[in-house]
């Protein structure tokens, strides 16, 4: 159940445990690299605004439920299988390129010589001969940089209570946290690092280092403060190849929370993101929370909902102008779907993020 006194994310916790038009993809994706700031005590939503370059491409000759029939390549069976050919621990996602379900995105679970089987349900009336293409999704490592070699100033520690907390929803929907940890009190040449999580004893860590982090969503970042010796802002460099089409987004059903990425490398206007979100009150609408460093200790997230078709309101049930609401470049929303309304929105009902070019680009980015 929603309530309008979400201003932590430790409430949220507590909540969570209780169109037809043709177009072509820009196959010429530019490389960029973003950089993402956390204050020292303070919590930030990271999103996945960038892909990692693509690996093969195709043709769909045909699309039932959550299988595609391909051409004009041919693979080694479950060779995008994570655990399947030759050990693979690499998870990889497949995007439909052109046609009405352009921007359709999903995990592949599995694959045959000349098919493919993804996680999401595939959208109605895929035309054949639409184009695919398969890239790499990101891991904990390929997001973040290995443990010794971060993409940012990670704080670490031997305990995970001093050391910066990343946490992110499993398949399950639960929220685990993860962190930098090094094998000595005291940093030398022969300290060692690893991404651990932070739920298991000290003699039973398990690594996350190959623990996948869907394109498209995020993780919630945690940069300690003194108690870890930290007195700096925490810096975080995300690079990757940019995409400059729409975007489905499959979400879960009530209860369970969504971390959406801002789909685009700089700051983005609410009333351009792209969200159709089912209408009512801030308990039955479908609700998108965007995170404000000044809720609370740490910062939380402040519910927004449409109570009709273009009307955007606040927890309080104040009507609020969804231009001046920004998700910060690098950033995400967190979206939930209202009580009751347990279907999750996929296939033809998944979200459609819209991208907005670079060159036009609404507000500037400050860091």
């Amino acid at each position: 159940m929603k309530k309008s006194s979400l201003t932590s994310l430790a409430t949220i916790l507590l909540g969570l445990l209780a169109g037809s038009n043709i177009q072509a993809a820009n196959l010429a994706s530019p490389s960029a690299i973003l950089q993402v700031t956390v204050p020292v005590g303070k919590r930030v939503l990271l999103g996945t605004p960038f892909v990692r370059p693509e690996v093969s491409r195709g043709s769909i000759v045909s699309a039932n439920a959550q299988t595609l029939t391909i051409s004009g390549a041919t693979y080694q069976v479950d060779q995008f299988k994570v655990g399947g050919a030759n050990g693979n621990v690499t998870p990889y996602i497949i995007e439909i390129l052109d046609g009405p379900n352009i921007g359709f995105v999903s995990y592949i679970t599995g694959n045959g010589v000349s098919s493919i089987t993804v996680e999401d349900s595939i959208p109605t009336g895929n035309p054949d001969n639409t184009r695919y293409l398969i890239r790499e999704d990101y891991t904990v490592n390929s997001l973040l940089g290995s443990a010794s070699a971060p993409k940012g100033n990670f704080a670490s520690n031997t305990s995970p209570g001093n050391a910066d907390q990343i946490s992110f929803f499993n398949p399950n929907g639960k929220l685990e946290t993860f962190f930098r940890w090094r094998s000595t009190s005291t940093i030398g040449t022969n300290t060692t690092y690893a991404w651990y999580l932070s739920a298991k004893s000290s003699n039973n860590w398990v690594s996350v280092a190959d623990r996948r982090v869907p394109y498209g969503q995020g993780l919630i970042v945690e940069r300690k403060a003194n108690t870890a010796g930290t007195t700096t802002a925490g810096k975080i460099n995300l690079d990757g190849e940019v995409r400059s089409t729409r975007l489905r987004r499959s979400i879960a059903g009530f209860p369970r929370w969504n971390i959406v990425s801002n789909p685009n490398p700089f700051n983005n206007p609410l009333s351009v993101f792209g969200l159709q979100m089912a209408p009512g009150d801030s308990t039955s609408a479908d609700s998108v929370y965007v995170w404000n460093t000044n809720l609370g200790s740490k910062g939380g997230l402040k519910q927004y909902y449409r109570s009709d078709s273009s009307t955007w309101n606040d927890q309080t049930g104040a009507v609020v102008d969804p231009t001046s609401i920004i998700v910060p470049a690098g950033s995400a929303v967190v979206v939930q779907r209202g009580a009751g309304r347990t279907s999750a929105l996929s296939g033809d009902s998944a979200l459609k993020l819209n991208p907005i070019p670079i060159l036009n680009s609404p507000i500037p980015i400050q860091h």
